[in-house]
């Protein structure tokens, strides 16, 4: 059976910050530094061999930053698989029009 993550890349621009996750129930358990939550996420739920997909959802925004985001994502995606010693990479990614209404709603969905 394989695994899918669905992780979404922000629109943020110089706002998005370089956090360390804590994981929850384990202490004082906490991430490498990255600006995505879905990396720990992924690293502390993906074991041994299992067959990953990981679906990422982004919007068509107007200034281009969500495909700079994408695009440090797959660098932390990259830096995350060395550190855990099997390739992960994007599987699929969904873009979405920059819109706020019913049919990206049902398109999302």
């Amino acid at each position: 059976m394989k695994k899918q993550f669905y992780v979404s890349i922000s629109m943020m621009g110089s706002h998005l910050k370089e956090v360390r996750y804590r994981k929850e129930n384990k202490g004082e358990i906490f991430s490498a530094p990255c600006h995505f939550p879905s990396i720990p996420m992924l690293e502390w739920s993906i074991l041994g061999n299992e067959d990953v997909e990981i679906i990422a959802f982004m919007t068509d925004d107007d200034n281009g930053l969500s495909e700079s985001n994408y695009s440090l994502f797959c660098e932390e995606l990259e830096k995350l698989s060395k550190e855990i010693g099997r390739e992960l990479k994007v599987n699929r990614k969904v873009v979405l029009p920059h819109r706020e209404d019913r049919s990206k709603q049902i398109e999302l969905f």
